[in-house]
């Protein structure tokens, strides 16, 4: 091990490099530390990369070209220095851990790959990889716009992503290969920060896209009802396949083409009907219900009228045979003073 570099690792495990007298920090081995098969392909043009599935493809840092054939230079570097041919060696420009050096970032590197591999890779029918040129703004690696506070560099970053026409189904890496050529991608400095205000921006996407489906269906199902009231004939009994046929010349029918939906919406309107039907029911029998009672009312009313009327005649009956009694041995008792003179 060279005693002018230390190899350590970070909390993570991850194995890193300390110049003991600059106080530097990188993640690359050091030429120093290097094996002479590392060292052979280090002096290399092409660069070996893997892609996001783990395949392995060399990418030529002069002509910007790439490929999924290893070169025959380095095929021979490797040949050269009796060095196993395979992915051990996957040299690549990573992250400072924390020295004052100038190293390009870790998540960069994957912009870079990510690019390459989306957006300047072709395959043939065959499966055979065609080179093709790496963007300048990736080869140049500009330092790109600069802004006066992370709000506004942001600002501009998430304007770059609606102007590009950013979808919400969109994934990072495809975000990246459309406007990874475009100065504004570079308003934000750090990677991680470009990552979380695209995040930021699906998320702000996926709430409006949610708020204008809301909306849409809400106007949608108030326009339904009134076209399903202008017809009648459709009660709260009718089956979709019967009205369909009935509806489907309308305006507001033909405004919605998903027939899930108009199914969905009919349906609806059909629940009120019956809501409809059955409060209408209640009412109905609850005024049944008071009718019988005040027919109740009345019959016991005219019973007790009966039974008082009863009464009053057996009462009246029982006075007129009594007096008529008295009237009777009245008559008689005058008849016999009279024949006593």
């Amino acid at each position: 091990m060279s005693a002018l570099w230390q190899e350590a690792k970070n909390p993570e495990g991850r194995v890193y490099y300390y110049n003991v007298q600059t106080k530097a920090t990188q993640w690359t081995k050091p030429v120093e530390m290097m094996t002479p098969a590392e060292r052979a392909l280090q002096d290399l043009p092409w660069k070996q990369h893997k892609s996001e599935e783990g395949r392995p493809y060399w990418y030529h840092e002069e002509t910007k070209q790439t490929t999924w054939e290893m070169p025959e230079a380095y095929k021979a570097a490797l040949e050269k220095t009796q060095a196993p041919i395979g992915l051990s060696h996957i040299p690549q420009q990573t992250f400072v851990a924390g020295g004052t050096q100038n190293f390009n970032n870790h998540y960069e590197n994957n912009d870079r790959q990510v690019a390459l591999q989306g957006a300047h890779m072709d395959t043939s029918i065959d499966g055979a990889a065609k080179p093709m040129s790496l963007p300048s703004a990736l080869a140049n690696d500009k330092d790109g716009p600069q802004y006066s506070s992370h709000d506004e560099a942001e600002a501009a970053f998430i304007k770059l992503l609606r102007r590009t026409g950013v979808a919400p189904d969109w994934s990072w890496e495809q975000t990246m290969r459309t406007i990874i050529k475009e100065p504004q991608y570079r308003a934000l400095k750090d990677p991680k920060d470009r990552k979380a205000a695209f995040e930021k921006y699906i998320v702000e996407l996926k709430q409006q896209e949610q708020e204008k489906a809301k909306d849409r269906i809400t106007k949608l199902r108030q326009d339904f009802a009134v076209m399903l009231k202008s017809h009648p004939e459709i009660k709260y009994y009718t089956r979709w396949k019967t009205a369909r046929p009935m509806i489907e010349g309308e305006t507001i029918f033909r405004s919605s083409s998903d027939e899930s939906e108009r199914r969905q919406l009919f349906d609806e309107y059909i629940v009120e009907l019956r809501k409809a039907q059955q409060e209408l029911g209640a009412i109905y029998t609850l005024a049944l219900s008071k009718l019988d009672v005040l027919n109740a009312f009345e019959n016991h009313i005219k019973m007790l009228e009966r039974t008082f009327n009863d009464k009053r005649q057996k009462v009246k009956n029982t006075k007129m045979r009594k007096e008529r009694k008295c009237r009777e041995a009245f008559t008689a008792l005058l008849s016999q003073l009279r024949t006593k003179g």
